[in-house]
This record gives structure tokens, sequence and C-alpha cells, in this order.
């Protein structure tokens, strides 16, 4: 039995009991659009929405952060393509080790989500020491002493392409999805494909 947003609450279930070092989860009305996003991954596959709810709860401060905003990346695109693009067939974490694959217009999709994080522009700062990194990282993302700061919009894309590309088939019609959370943002999702 699929659950509905009248009788259950995806974004209580999900997080409950979860502590981040941000401030997730104080904005209802994202509250209300995760809950959306969680409730699609529900629907299609249960597993995938219990083994995400585990990974996501791992970790201590920013890596619990980390694992939180990948699945959630993972959760938007799955249900923009649902949702928005009305794409069937859905495949989450196939065998591939692709995120996950649909089928839009009689064509399959092999679809990777990459979700990087300012937390690792700060570490390929050259002109922080190692222990400035590990503290700045435990800092909110932005702060009033780094005004001005600037870093490079470049690794949004380059990064994740290098981190993907090993994981494609050259026959499939392979898209790379980008939802960053960094520093410097030119826009919510960049999509490449393949």
């Amino acid at each position: 039995m699929k659950k509905t947003k009248g009788n259950f609450n995806f974004f209580s279930d999900f997080f409950e009991n979860t502590n981040y070092t941000d401030d997730f989860g104080y904005n209802q009305i994202w509250n209300n659009e995760i809950s959306k996003w969680l409730q699609c991954i529900y629907n299609l596959n249960q597993k995938a929405y219990e083994i995400g709810k585990k990974d996501v709860r791992q970790g201590t401060g920013s890596n619990r952060n980390k694992n939180r905003n990948s699945f959630l990346g993972e959760a938007m695109s799955i249900y923009y393509y649902q949702e928005i693009l009305k794409a069937t067939d859905f495949e989450i974490k196939p065998k591939d080790r692709i995120d996950f694959s649909c089928t839009k217009n009689n064509e399959r999709l092999f679809v990777e989500v990459k979700s990087p994080n300012w937390q690792g522009e700060v570490f390929k700062d050259s002109n922080l020491t190692q222990k400035q990194k590990l503290e700045r990282k435990e800092k909110p993302k932005y702060t009033p002493s780094e005004k001005g700061k600037s870093y490079s919009p470049l690794n949004i894309i380059i990064d994740p392409i290098k981190n993907s590309l090993h994981k494609f088939k050259e026959s499939n019609n392979n898209i790379i999805l980008i939802t960053p959370n960094m520093l410097f943002t030119t826009s919510n999702t960049i999509i490449l494909m393949t």
C-alpha cells in the first residue's frame, strides 16, 4: 500500500532524531517539499527509501550533512524526472552503479547525480592549512569574515564529471545531474548529457 501525504509525514520519518551541524530542517516550506521527494522514493522503491534513511543517519557532523545532501540530490532528481518530466520505469541504484535509470520518450536514461558541497571547496583552498580547513568546515556555510572570498565555479562541473565518467557505458544515454551546495552557485541544478 502506498503511503500518502494525508496519513504519513515522510520528512519526520526520514529525519527523526537526527542532528545536523547546519540549519537543515528549520524551514517548513522546504520540509514539505522534501517530504514530496521522499514520498516519491518510497512509492517507487521502499527498500531504497529505507537504505537512504539509514545512510543519512550515519556519520557525524559535516559527514552526516554530506550523506544527507547527496541523498536529497538524488531524491529531488528522481522526483523531477517522475513528476515533471513524466519518466517511467524507474530503477533506483541499478547494478550499473548509476544512481537511477528511467524511460522517457521510449529511451532508457542512465542518470548519475552528484552533489558537490561547499566543504569540498574549502579543502581545495591552498591558502588554508589543514587545521584551518578542518575548523572552517565546522562553521556555517556563510560567515561574515569571508566576504568577497572567491571560489572557482568550474569545480562545480569538473569534479563531478571526473567522478562520474567511469560509471557510464558508452552505448547508453548517460546524464550527469549536478545539484550543488557550493559557496559559489550558478543555479540549483546543472544537467550534463553524454
